[in-house]
């Protein structure tokens, strides 16, 4: 099992308690050195407004972090948009050769099966001549019309599919 998303979620996550608690103890720090070495409210008043330009500063940076992130996800967004149509795409192809390839099967089926009742059909027209029916006969006239009709739906098997996918 990987545990690797696992420890990157935790070590992140002591990165932000330590960055967090770093900041704690330098305001904590500020606020101890403001009253030790600024003793009246008029000179930490000024000191204080002395830091107004650097607040609006790391505002602005702030804004301007976030707007770049949004640009960034909106990239990725596009991204993401892009790489599922190609995949939806390809699954597309893939339905269209599956469902040659079944009508390919089915149409092989089909031959086959009329190939075997050929065979079969011809085996028994043998037979029948071996045990000495005449051309004339009914049951010869029978088995011929039945093989020349068997015959005849292999021979449009055979058309169908060169119609669908060519001579080869």
């Amino acid at each position: 099992m990987n545990n690797e998303p696992i420890k990157k979620t935790t070590d992140s996550l002591w990165m932000f308690v330590v960055f967090i608690l770093v900041i704690l103890l330098l305001w904590v720090a500020s606020w101890i050195l403001i009253a030790k070495y600024l003793p009246d409210w008029q000179t930490r008043s000024s000191f204080g407004q002395m830091f107004g330009v650097t607040n609006t500063l790391f505002s602005g940076a702030a804004l301007a972090g976030v707007i770049f992130a949004l640009l960034l996800q909106r990239r990725e967004l596009e991204m993401t948009r892009q790489a599922l149509s190609q995949s939806t795409k390809a699954q597309e192809k893939s339905e269209k050769a599956l469902n040659e390839q079944a009508k390919l099967m089915l149409l092989t089926a089909r031959m086959n099966a009329m190939s075997s009742r050929l065979d079969a059909h011809k085996t028994q027209m043998e037979l029948h001549q071996r045990e000495g029916f005449k051309a004339g006969g009914k049951i010869a006239q029978d088995d011929f019309s039945d093989f020349k009709k068997y015959l005849e739906e292999l021979t449009k098997i055979v058309d169908e599919v060169n119609d669908t996918y060519g001579a080869t």
